[in-house]
């Protein structure tokens, strides 16, 4: 079987994206993504999907120049629609989540509960560090997919 290297499969990718339509920063963002997953063991997630998000593409059901619109905002959620968008590239939750933990934090009341759902696997370490004031209660998994809740100790 041949070996490919890591860069390699990017660029690949990234020129299949491309070809298919998909904006050059969008389809970098993408394949490297693919080709993390396929990286990290989960073949699943990886370069394999490549057909199919270009089939979504080309029949439109997958708008690659989607933005992420807030649709409702409170102090304790905010609800999103990603214009059936490419996920990889909407999927700002963490560093969003990171910059307002402070805020999040003080607004939730003593042996008050932040559940987060919606966290790619690999950006729950960092969110959880960010919220150096809660304590993790527990997280869950679904695929790729982490939920994880907190709770603010009691003062």
């Amino acid at each position: 079987m041949p070996t490919i290297q890591e860069s390699q499969l990017v660029q690949f990718s990234t020129a299949l994206f491309r070809a298919a339509g998909v904006g050059d920063a969008e389809a970098k963002i993408v394949a490297e993504s693919l080709v993390q997953a396929n990286l990290r063991g989960h073949d699943s997630h990886g370069v394999m999907r490549v057909p199919f998000y270009i089939g979504k593409v080309q029949d439109g059901s997958l708008n690659p120049s989607a933005q992420l619109t807030i649709e409702k905002e409170s102090p304790c959620s905010i609800v999103a629609d990603g214009g059936w968008g490419l996920g990889q590239v909407l999927n700002i939750l963490a560093p969003v989540l990171i910059d307002l933990a402070a805020e999040l934090q003080r607004v939730t009341r003593s042996g008050g509960t932040l559940v987060l759902a919606g966290l790619v696997h690999d950006q729950l370490d960092r969110v959880c560090i960010a919220f150096d004031r809660s304590v993790v209660v527990t997280t869950t998994a679904d695929g790729p997919w982490r939920c994880v809740v907190l709770r603010r100790p009691v003062a």
